[in-house]
């Protein structure tokens, strides 16, 4: 029997004029750790910008004008009591009390949402985090639909959109899981998740940055 060394010069010119069982095995050891590292670093990469869209936290002043620059953390109104009256809309609406999620299209092209009432109704969710650590989840609360017609938003490349977010009156029934009404203003931390359909049956959920935002008592 024969045995190859990797370090025989002989073995590359031995192997190509008589490709024994050893010779294979010797040269696979080879091959096969680069494939594998290349395959792996084509999947990172793949990996690394998996959506078209996506999400930040603004405060007020900034979503009614983009040219207003951050004075400090957005400022985010959290409500006195649960008492919320429904209301017939389906997102929340711009108002005094309210802050932004910005949805920015990634792509180099044009794209679109299409998704139903109820999607966009439930599309945000956040969960904020105290000083001591506690967590509070937050997401409009549950309805029924009586009807339930599509809405789409239009988005260039490059383009944005700004969300209003209104915790004090929020859309139809209201957000649930706020923490309570702090006594005076704090500083949490705050990150938002927008879940959107990317094809039917198909849902991609995209998340903020954690984001400290300045929490007041509101009315």
């Amino acid at each position: 029997m024969e045995f190859l060394h990797l370090h025989d010069k002989s073995f590359f010119f031995r192997a190509k004029i008589r490709p024994t069982c050893q010779n294979w095995i010797a040269v696979k050891t080879k091959i096969l750790p680069l494939v594998a590292f290349l395959a792996g670093t084509l999947s990172s990469s793949a990996m690394a910008d998996v959506h078209d869209f996506s999400i930040t936290i603004i405060g007020h002043e900034q979503g009614i004008d983009a040219s207003q620059k951050s004075g400090g953390p957005p400022i985010v109104l959290c409500p006195k009591s649960d008492n919320h009256q429904p209301n017939g809309y389906v997102m929340d609406q711009l108002s005094e009390h309210c802050f932004f999620v910005v949805i920015q299209n990634r792509l180099p092209v044009p794209a679109a949402i299409t998704m139903n009432c109820s999607g966009w109704y439930e599309a945000l969710q956040f969960k904020m985090t105290d000083s001591s650590g506690k967590v509070y989840n937050i997401k409009h609360g549950l309805i029924s639909w009586s009807a339930n017609p599509l809405l789409t938003w239009n988005f260039a490349s490059g383009g944005i959109r700004n969300m209003p977010v209104d915790f004090t009156n929020g859309a139809m029934t209201g957000w649930q899981g706020m923490p309570p009404a702090p006594s005076s203003p704090k500083i949490v931390t705050m990150t938002a998740t927008f879940t959107y359909g990317d094809t039917p049956g198909k849902l991609i959920s995209v998340s903020s940055k954690p984001t400290d935002v300045e929490l007041h008592p509101g009315n």
